[in-house]
């Protein structure tokens, strides 16, 4: 079969090219969509539609309609015909790096945890204030996107009391394994991880998500974090080199995953393996989704990329104003995350305008652009270096508003 997805390649899939096979497992295949100066790469799965892929599909949706930007972002997604066989694709982000690949390379320090596992459980307590359950709460599914933790979606599933339970002593268990190296060294733990891990093992029928956040933190779990939709260039892409990574194509013995109690573990398929490798795409029946290792899907409904919007921003070039375009790296949901990141990108760019765009509080999402109210000539030249330098490969230049 594997043969017969490779020939998919440079197919059209909705408006994306099938570039490069990434792996297939089982009955999923992924490839490589590249981007160009005014679109990201993607990653794009495909599954036959009907039966075979209804719980793939249905993962897909529901990550989609959460819409909360700690899980990964399903652009969009459909159906299409190759060679006559029905097959339905989703659109996904491409993360940088998962748990399970930091772990090969040391246990995670105290504020590092501290930050990365309150973001899980924020996630954890909007999908089940939402009626879903994870599934799979393992270093396998949880990925990191410009410094910010992100969920896998491809185990999403209707949840009652039992798989709740069951996504906090997985969250539990893998925070134990990023601590320690181990699964059941809880002893060694220092507060709150202790405590937290023990409440989260034993099982309390009485534990929540928030009641979890607030022994982490010290503080009350925020009211409901489902927003609304992304805008489409919300992440990065990576380079092919770290998709191939993604994929387990270079990646050393990934450490062991955490067990998965009273979970009837599904029969996971062989691609390319690696914690992502079984990548952040769905395991088979839908039952069985709690102890397989997902893969990634983003979301969004849009492949075209919303306008930004009007430029500002430190340093800019006089000469340039009257210009109509912007070259932007990163978009984030909030000012202050834009900001806080492009101060880190400055000093990687110090000969660039890196700016955050717009200022606090007069846009719906904001931007990390190395410069705005450029000439298109310009913008695409400034792109170019800033390639050159290391900036994304999938960096946007993109017209301002009149």
């Amino acid at each position: 079969m594997n043969s017969k997805w490779a020939e998919y390649e440079g197919r059209l899939v909705g408006n994306r090219r099938l570039d490069t096979l990434l792996g297939v497992r089982g009955k999923t295949a992924f490839y490589l969509s590249k981007g160009d100066g005014q679109r990201r790469d993607r990653l794009v799965e495909l599954v036959p539609a009907g039966d075979e892929g209804a719980s793939t599909v249905e993962s897909w949706k529901q990550a989609h309609d959460l819409s909360d930007d700690q899980l990964i972002r399903v652009y969009s997604m459909g159906e299409a015909s190759l060679d006559g066989k029905r097959l339905a694709y989703a659109f996904l982000d491409l993360p940088d790096d998962d748990l399970n690949e930091m772990l090969n390379h040391g246990l995670l320090q105290h504020d590092r945890a501290l930050t990365m596992f309150t973001e899980i459980i924020l996630t954890l307590d909007t999908l089940h204030r939402r009626g879903l359950a994870h599934g799979s709460v393992q270093p396998s599914s949880i990925y990191v996107i410009h410094g910010e933790t992100r969920l896998g979606v491809d185990t999403l599933q209707r949840a009652g009391k039992r798989e709740k339970e069951r996504d906090l002593r997985q969250f539990g268990t893998t925070l134990v394994l990023a601590l320690t190296g181990r699964s059941d060294a809880v002893a060694q733990l220092r507060s709150p991880f202790k405590e937290v891990a023990t409440a989260c093992l034993t099982s309390s029928s009485r534990l929540s998500a928030s009641r979890v956040y607030e022994m982490l933190t010290g503080r009350a779990a925020p009211p409901g974090r489902v927003r609304a939709q992304w805008p489409l260039w919300a992440s990065a892409g990576v380079g092919l080199a770290t998709v191939l990574l993604y994929f387990g194509l270079h990646r050393s013995a990934p450490r062991p995953q955490p067990t998965t109690p009273a979970a009837p573990v599904a029969a996971t398929p062989q691609p390319v393996q690696t914690p992502q490798a079984q990548v952040r795409q769905t395991p088979p029946p839908e039952r069985d989704r709690a102890a397989s290792k997902p893969a990634p899907i983003p979301k969004h409904t849009r492949e075209k990329p919303a306008p930004v919007q009007q430029a500002s921003g430190p340093r800019q070039s006089t000469a340039a104003a009257s210009g109509q375009w912007a070259v932007i790296m990163y978009t984030y949901k909030n000012f202050e995350a834009a900001q806080k990141h492009a101060a880190e990108f400055a000093k990687k760019f110090p000969k660039m305008n890196v700016h955050a765009y717009p200022p606090a509080g007069k846009g719906s999402e904001y931007y990390i652009v190395l410069g705005s109210h450029l000439s298109q000539n310009e913008a695409d030249r400034i792109r170019r270096e800033a390639v050159d330098q290391g900036a994304p490969r999938d960096t946007l230049i993109r017209k301002l508003p009149e």
